[in-house]
């Protein structure tokens, strides 16, 4: 892991029209000072970037909660999701806290569950190919008591390191709130994304619509993703790849060097399903000549293995 710092300015600002279910209850500016949180990458390997460089508002609730956390609504969940266009090594997540409220006894036993989603599910949404929220890959639970927000922003960061993992498609990562006490409240700081993006969740009523459904607005929650776009590849791009023709049509060409031993390919659509595969031990070095003829348009991510570890990934578009 590359351990750089970075300095980030972040505005919070309250946003102009504001309805009654959501309604902002804290501004201000702060800073994200890199000397002080090592763990920031450079925004190259960080996803939801946006967090870092829009204007965040906390929103309220008429039912005492935060659009950002639990609500006062009984939501299960809440989760950012993260798209990606190639298969990354994950191996993090910063959460960055607006506010909490105690109020149940004893204070030390609330605890709020951290999530990370693979989106596998198939999708019931009016959205046509959206995924959602479906395996858990990783949980781990956190003590409300243990969440400083008084200082608004140095104790109000948290960093989550449940274990890198390899992502080969959209994931998402965020609350789960059944073993918080219900006089209990806790929210993220959340930015506007327009109406359009429709990547953040919540599970409510025994399903999972985004937020923009449920709320009206499509907001952002400020949950970071560390990534490493080579993590757990067993040399951080150890050659350079020749795809072509790209876009193609038939045949997607792979030139290959020669020193990879036992290797192997895989190609996946854009729900992260197989779509072809060679395996590890059947594909020699050199140039391959992966069959598409058969495959519908679409944008494809190609994996390269060696001793079945990936070792490469790019993106092909097939006409």
């Amino acid at each position: 892991m590359r351990a750089l710092t970075v300095f980030f300015f972040v505005g919070l600002a309250l946003f102009a029209q504001a309805q009654s279910s959501k309604t902002p209850l804290q501004t201000g500016v702060q800073t994200f000072a890199g000397s002080g949180f090592p763990f920031l990458k450079t925004t190259t390997d960080t996803l939801n970037v946006e967090v870092l460089t829009d204007s965040l508002t906390l929103y309220g609730s008429p039912n005492g909660g935060f659009m950002s956390g639990n609500s006062g609504y009984g939501e299960y969940a809440k989760v950012q999701e993260f798209d990606i266009d190639s298969a990354c090594g994950v191996e993090g997540f910063v959460f960055w806290f607006a506010q909490k409220k105690m109020n149940s006894q004893p204070t030390d036993s609330s605890r709020i569950v951290l999530v990370w989603y693979d989106m596998d599910s198939v999708t019931t949404l009016p959205d046509s190919g959206r995924l959602m929220p479906k395996t858990r890959l990783k949980t781990d639970t956190l003590f409300l008591s243990d969440i400083d927000t008084s200082s608004v922003f140095d104790g109000s960061v948290y960093l989550w390191q449940p274990g890198a993992a390899l992502a080969i498609r959209n994931f998402a990562a965020g609350l789960i709130f059944d073993l918080m006490d219900s006089q209990d409240t806790l929210a993220l700081w959340s930015s506007y994304a327009g109406n359009v993006g429709k990547r953040t969740w919540e599970y409510y009523l025994n399903a999972w619509t985004p937020m923009y459904y449920n709320w009206g607005i499509d907001v952002r929650f400020s949950i970071l993703a560390l990534i490493d776009r080579y993590a757990g590849f067993s040399q951080p791009q150890p050659f350079s790849l020749k795809a072509f023709p790209n876009p193609g049509f038939e045949t997607l060409h792979l030139i290959v060097p020669e020193t990879l031993k036992n290797a192997g390919y895989m190609l996946l659509n854009n729900r992260g399903q197989i779509a072809c595969e060679r395996r590890v031990g059947i594909v020699p070095a050199g140039q391959w000549a992966i069959p598409a003829q058969a495959l519908p348009s679409g944008t494809y991510t190609y994996l390269i293995f060696e001793e079945n570890k990936p070792v490469f990934s790019g993106i092909w578009v097939k006409r």
